[in-house]
């Protein structure tokens, strides 16, 4: 039975005019002059097509929710008060993993295992960029090694005295600790999954990449059984590649860190370092693993930060027939020229719209970049201005996942609380159709799924409805704009309306 929503201010798609009224049968919208025979007012609410997140790890921010949350903590005592108040709260535990802690809170974002000695359990901590671990002793010891072993890995830093300091840097580094951390019981992981891909679903969100998931993880989502969409990409590493046998559509390469580290790989050397970072893939190895998983028609997305990481990830997709289009998410370090060979290419950027702001993880990456190179970073405008397919994924939980936030940032360049003033690179600010169109249809594309991403004629009704009107203020309300519903293919996953 057509259902018309009326009385609204409805944004079908980039370039369109708005209309006031949707029409929607069988789960697809309709032109609004069918004959509807259910109505809905909308009183004069905002409707938009329902988002897209191109880039999120539901599955590790469900893991963590299990463990102690020092989201929050501004201080490292604060920190290891809250870790503390949790072990009280669960007597039974037998470690202690939870996040994100923030990496400003120690000089280069090195944290010392003595800082978290307090608790008696093992306690491993996720940074705010989930790319590196802080570790207490307890846990350290659980690997069995050494401390020259230790600190012979690429990765593990070390404190003044030349000893493991606790804080581990990328994969390799991390795993000598997570590898004997325990798993939590899989009822408890279903139960977590499925709560934040509620939260999801209660921010607009109907669809989404889970940007780092295994095999244990595909069959995780298959018992859940979740109403919002989600698509998979299996990370493969260096040296075990050929033994993925997984079923997913899209393969996850790491080609380097993250900046704020001084592990994304970089072509000026970080300053007072002299370093370029981490590359994770020999050229030869990459190439031989992209070729391959191309072959059997698998999406590409690759993790680049560094503008050396994007440079080798051109140069190997560029000698590869694409079967697919192929994703360089992140990219948040580019150079023109750089810029001009990807607006030539079959690929998607696919760009975190929060992290272009001036807040703890953007302010530590830039301490680490000459002056010079500031301009560099989140060139949303430039790559749009260069015909590249633009889509958005919010990191989370390195960021948050409320895509309102990321649009008002992609928008304004700040805060909410911040003011124009403080904007990061304010000439990089594209328009807010831009923004939305980005985190719509584009992350529709980029993740593989069809006639998603705008309320055109024939399009899934995937929308939202929000309490405010974003265009009327060019979104500087949607950082309170709440969502009142969320409609996926006509059924509503969430609702909040008075």
């Amino acid at each position: 039975m057509p259902t018309r929503f009326h009385n609204a201010v409805v944004w079908t798609a980039l370039g369109e005019p708005l209309k006031s009224e949707l029409t929607v049968d069988d789960g697809l919208v309709v032109s609004n002059d069918v004959a509807a025979t259910e109505f809905v007012d909308c009183n004069g609410h905002t409707i938009l097509p329902a988002f897209i997140d191109g880039h999120s790890h539901p599955t590790i921010a469900a893991k963590e929710s299990l463990g102690p949350d020092v989201t929050h903590c501004q201080t490292v005592s604060q920190v290891a008060t809250a870790i503390g108040e949790w072990v009280k709260l669960n007597d039974d535990a037998k470690w202690a993993i939870g996040g994100a802690y923030d990496r400003s809170m120690a000089p280069n974002a090195v944290f010392q295992a003595a800082w978290l000695d307090g608790i008696s359990i093992p306690v491993v901590l996720h940074s705010n960029d989930h790319h590196s671990i802080w570790a207490n002793t307890a846990a350290i010891k659980a690997t069995g090694l050494s401390e020259t072993e230790l600190s012979s890995v690429a990765g593990v830093a070390l404190n003044a005295a030349g000893g493991v300091s606790g804080t581990f840097f990328e994969t390799e580094a991390k795993n000598l600790i997570l590898k004997h951390a325990p798993e939590s019981s899989e009822a408890k992981l279903e139960e977590a999954l499925s709560q934040k891909l509620d939260l999801m679903a209660s921010l607009g969100v109907v669809a989404t990449l889970d940007a780092w998931a295994s095999q244990e993880d595909s069959l995780r989502y298959s018992r859940v059984n979740h109403p919002l969409q989600v698509e998979l990409a299996h990370w493969v590493q260096p040296r075990n590649w050929f033994e993925y046998s997984g079923d997913a559509k899209t393969i996850k390469f790491f080609l380097d860190g993250v900046l704020g580290s001084a592990t994304a790989c970089v072509t000026e050397p970080y300053l007072g370092q002299g370093t370029h970072g981490q590359p994770v893939w020999k050229n030869s190895e990459l190439r031989e693993a992209v070729r391959h998983f191309n072959s059997r028609g698998m999406r590409l997305h690759l993790h680049v930060i560094g503008d050396a990481a994007v440079d080798e990830a051109i140069e190997v997709l560029a000698s590869t027939k694409l079967s697919e289009p192929a994703t360089l998410v992140h990219a948040e370090l580019l150079r023109d020229d750089q810029i001009a060979l990807l607006s030539g290419m079959n690929v998607f950027v696919c760009s975190q719209p929060l992290w272009a702001r001036r807040d703890a993880l953007s302010e530590g990456a830039l301490a680490n970049l000459a002056q010079s190179q500031h301009h560099l970073l989140y060139r949303n405008r430039d790559l749009l201005a260069s015909g590249v397919r633009l889509s958005f994924g919010s990191d989370w939980p390195v960021s948050s996942p409320n895509p309102l936030i990321g649009v008002f940032t992609a928008v304004h360049r700040r805060t909410p609380n911040q003011a124009q003033t403080e904007a990061l690179n304010p000439e990089q600010a594209i328009s807010l159709e831009q923004a939305l169109h980005a985190y719509t249809a584009v992350a529709a594309a980029q993740v593989g799924l069809n006639r998603s991403g705008t309320l055109e004629i024939g399009s899934r009704a995937d929308f939202v409805v929000l309490d405010k009107n974003p265009f009327v203020d060019d979104g500087l309300s949607l950082p309170t704009t709440k969502v009142l519903e969320t409609v996926s293919g006509g059924k509503t996953l969430f609702s909040h309306r008075p």
